[in-house]
């Protein structure tokens, strides 16, 4: 089994590489950092699990999961990060990733997750599944960045990083008229004025 793990943390590979070993496990680890190069390693060999963080340096993770299922719609994918579970897990699941997982999971959480998947199933932890649960139950989110489009999640995640509108467009392959758009949009989404208010909600519920 060859896993990929894209994460721009070194640590988290060194981490994830000693638990599998100390599992016992004989998988095959290879690792990158952003989006770009798990591109490019995609196109050289095959890969039975990627696991990728959301926040990636110059990376749209939610094109690059779109972008991994156009290529190899049976891929699978666990998303490991440290991202609010409530703002992401079901927009991720609903683009086809088999799995959430919080990295503040036990490793023994961790090696479930991977195993589940790894077997063709989907690995919905606890935190997910009550969250998914309340949703069903209430007919709603009471998450504030919910009302948001999975396009306008992502140009936010960016400008919240301190990235400007034109350095957006280029990560984005938008014009920068479109990001100037979904700011607006986001602005009036959120009943935001302007980006330091933006950053005070983003703190207040914190989102990353």
């Amino acid at each position: 089994m060859r896993i990929l793990i894209v994460d721009d943390h070194e640590i988290v590979f060194s981490g994830i590489k000693l638990i599998i070993q100390n599992a016992g496990e004989k998988y095959a680890l290879c690792n990158c950092y952003n989006g770009d190069e798990c591109v490019a390693l995609i196109k050289k060999q095959e890969f039975d699990l990627i696991i990728m963080d959301v926040n990636l340096p110059d990376t749209d993770t939610l094109q690059l999961i779109q972008l991994l299922k156009i290529r190899n719609p049976k891929v699978k994918i666990l998303v490991f990060s440290m991202s609010p579970i409530e703002m992401y897990a079901k927009r991720f699941l609903k683009l086809g990733a088999f799995g959430y997982l919080s990295k503040q999971s036990t490793s023994e959480e961790f090696l479930l997750a991977v195993r589940t998947v790894l077997n063709g199933k989907k690995y919905i932890s606890d935190d997910v599944a009550q969250i998914l649960a309340d949703d069903v139950a209430e007919g709603r989110s009471d998450n504030v960045f919910s009302r948001l489009t999975d396009r306008e999640l992502e140009v936010l995640r960016l400008f919240l990083k301190g990235y400007s509108g034109k350095e957006i467009a280029t990560m984005t392959n938008l014009h920068p008229s479109t990001i100037g758009s979904h700011k607006s949009n986001i602005f009036e989404k959120l009943n935001v004025k302007n980006l330091i208010e933006l950053k005070e909600l983003a703190r207040l519920y914190n989102f990353e």
